[in-house]
């Protein structure tokens, strides 16, 4: 079984308060290409929530970021990425004060068992 075949709770890249908080450098491009494309949609999020006192979207369950396009597009970003480098949908949570973006790396599928312990009231990622 291949690395990206194992659960590993630090595949799955995190971003929340414009910071990494797992971050899988490895070298790998599909890593580097999903940290850029979370970094542009954080970018335009904080730029909205500038404008807006409050972040883009409203989910307390991981969504398609697709679902930020209307508050994000044109406006912040002429173009939505919606992909990670592993051509998978990135998802967000947030509850208009804080913001989560997240990918599931490689294998595609939540290494951790909840993720509880981080805001919106996000609940045990459940698919």
């Amino acid at each position: 079984m291949g690395r990206s075949d194992s659960p590993d709770e630090k595949a799955d890249l995190i971003l929340f308060d414009g910071r990494f908080t797992q971050r899988p450098f490895s070298g790998q491009a599909p890593a580097f290409a999903t940290i850029n494309a979370m970094n542009k949609i954080f970018v335009a999020a904080a730029a909205f929530a500038v404008d807006n006192n409050r972040y883009p979207g409203e989910s307390i369950a991981f969504a398609s970021v697709s679902d930020l396009a209307a508050e994000l597009v044109p406006v912040y970003l002429s173009e939505l990425p919606l992909e990670d480098g592993w051509q998978r949908p990135l998802l967000y949570s947030s509850d208009g004060n804080k913001l989560i973006l997240a990918s599931f790396g490689a294998d595609g599928e939540p290494d951790r068992n909840d993720y509880r312990e981080l805001p919106c009231g996000l609940r045990a990622y459940d698919g």
